[in-house]
């Protein structure tokens, strides 16, 4: 007997020993590893060995308290959005409404085939794309139900609640249309050659700004031009062209607008100034406001090489065009979001929370694919996977 005991000790001993040989092993290969990226310039110097492991093993570096799931059905679920105080859920047939801790508090019958929900402030409206129906929402009660003269392609809504809208329109290429948030026509601009890109309300609703490609010539231009919305109703205050460069996204300002492109940025003041420009290294992948003269943009400059650790890199600009701040993530960012100078950043599995230094205060690694992440409030966040909405407390 006492033998038998002896052989199970060695034993023992023996699998200790290997395991420990084995996560040595791993130490020394990750850091020739890391070492070897960072002197080809393949990941930033500031990526540790650490920074791997928490990638593949899923290690979190906060604690958090799940407060809700909220299960559905993926193939019904037809759009999300959060407003100031609620989270909207929309189907083809209801409207589901929570408050930030999950609970629901409200629901409304609808009968859209393409519904889409967007939420800013105290304000949400649901639009049926490609229809003629516009829902408005105020404190997690509908307030208008309206149809629009043709059909709805895009839409945006601003924290006053104005809703600016592009159709079908016949007679021309594209057309938009201004709605005050009680639902009435401000003024419906036709475009005739061109083609809105993007077009967005200012945040005091006194100016549209419209990112447009004129194929009137020989050449497509885009077309920067700024439309009244105050008094002289759908007039063009002032506009300029720029020459090979495709504006996508509007970021709107008080005293101008940020243009965002594949790969390049710029600003214009209302009286269409260029006040600057850049280019920046990669493919822009995500843009996000963050206050009243701030944004920010993800850019990702990973290649087909199987060295490459796919890193992406969030900046954050004032609108004078400096970078205020600036940190990277592994993997491709596929939304960016903020919260009272807090940046929410995610991938397909990781989820990264920054102040507005870079420096990270949180972060949470899932199994399963994200499909979406929203802030609720600066420490409660919604995690959206195929099955699920997950409602989060986070310590920060």
């Amino acid at each position: 007997m006492p033998k038998l005991k002896l052989k199970k000790s060695l034993k023992r001993s023996e699998i200790y020993r290997i395991t420990i040989f084995m996560v040595m092993v791993l130490i020394i290969i990750s850091i020739a590893y890391v070492g070897y990226l960072k002197s080809n310039n393949t990941i930033s110097s500031d990526i540790s060995v650490s920074d791997l492991f928490k990638k593949f093993f899923s290690f979190n570096s906060n604690n958090e308290v799940k407060l809700k799931t909220i299960v559905f059905k993926n193939k019904d679920l037809k759009s999300l959005d959060v407003g100031e105080n609620y989270l909207y859920k929309v189907t083809k047939e209801n409207i589901e409404i929570y408050d930030k801790s999950g609970s629901n508090v409200n629901s409304f019958d609808i009968n859209m085939n393409n519904p889409v929900v967007k939420a800013n402030g105290e304000y949400a409206v649901v639009v049926n794309l490609e229809g003629s129906e516009i829902i408005y929402l105020k404190n997690a009660k509908i307030v208008n139900d309206i149809k629009t003269k043709k059909n709805i392609v895009n839409f945006s809504l601003n924290e006053k609640g104005y809703v600016l809208y592009l159709d079908e329109a016949k007679e021309y290429r594209t057309a938009t249309n201004l709605l005050d948030p009680n639902g009435t026509e401000i003024f419906d601009k036709g475009k005739g050659e061109q083609f809105i890109i993007d077009a967005k309300i200012s945040p005091k609703s006194d100016f549209v700004i419209m990112s447009v490609i004129d194929t009137s010539g020989v050449y497509a231009n885009t077309n920067i031009e700024y439309i009244d919305s105050t008094v002289n109703f759908g007039k063009v205050i002032s506009s300029t062209s720029k020459d090979d460069s495709i504006y996508s996204t509007i970021i709107p300002f008080e005293e101008g607008s940020a243009v965002i492109g594949s790969s390049e940025l710029a600003y214009y003041n209302k009286e269409s100034t260029l006040k600057w420009e850049k280019t920046l290294n990669g493919r822009i992948q995500s843009v996000t406001p963050v206050n009243d003269s701030e944004f920010a943009i993800s850019t990702n400059n990973s290649s087909n090489n199987m060295m490459d650790t796919n890193e992406s890199e969030i900046k954050m600009f004032n609108i004078k065009g400096k970078i205020v701040s600036n940190y990277k993530v592994l993997g491709s960012v596929k939304n960016i979001r903020s919260y009272k100078n807090k940046l929410l950043t995610y991938t397909s599995r990781d989820i990264y929370v920054n102040d507005d230094d870079g420096d990270n205060l949180w972060k949470k690694s899932l199994k399963e694919d994200i499909i979406d992440v929203y802030f609720l409030y600066e420490d409660r966040i919604a995690v959206v996977d195929r099955e699920k909405i997950e409602i989060y407390k986070i310590s920060l």
